[in-house]
């Protein structure tokens, strides 16, 4: 089986509702063994690159650790599906307020590169909200690239 780590934000409508509709069906293809304490972030970089009210609702943001028979493709097309069921519209706009956002950021200790699917995330060191929740369940998970743990990166950005 494999190890995923997902990291899922919402800041449109009943966000907590709209995550916990998220990993309803996530559970269809994964086992999900941990949850982080789900925290509020305000919007990544609202002020310089957003400009409506929607865009600068605060967050929720949560992560999950999990294992799946999936392979990395077929299982980020499924998440893909989950986004569009609960009904987030998908932008070219980076930055843009989501009912959903499901991101993979690690997979097993692999580095994956693909035209559609970066492993490990290639922002998440740079995340807090990503960050601060993967640092309560997985403190010393080591980045296969950067060579630092969760709590060594989040370090680092505060």
């Amino acid at each position: 089986m494999n190890k995923v780590i997902l990291a899922l934000g919402s800041n449109i409508g009943d966000r907590q509702n709209n995550i916990n509709q998220a990993l309803l069906e996530l559970k269809n293809k994964i086992i999900i063994t941990k949850f982080a304490k789900t925290i509020e972030t305000s919007a990544l970089l609202c002020n310089k690159y957003t400009n409506t009210t929607e865009d600068k609702n605060k967050y929720l943001n949560t992560v999950i650790i999990g294992y799946t028979n999936y392979h990395h493709l077929p299982f980020l097309n499924y998440i893909k599906k989950i986004e569009k069921k609960l009904g987030r519209i998908q932008n070219k706009q980076k930055w843009k307020a989501r009912i959903i956002d499901i991101d993979i950021i690690y997979w097993n200790k692999d580095i994956i590169k693909h035209k559609n699917l970066n492993i490990p995330h290639e922002e998440m060191q740079n995340r807090y909200f990503v960050l601060y929740p993967l640092s309560m369940i997985l403190p010393n998970f080591l980045h296969p690239i950067l060579k630092k743990n969760t709590k060594q990166l989040l370090d680092n950005l505060l």
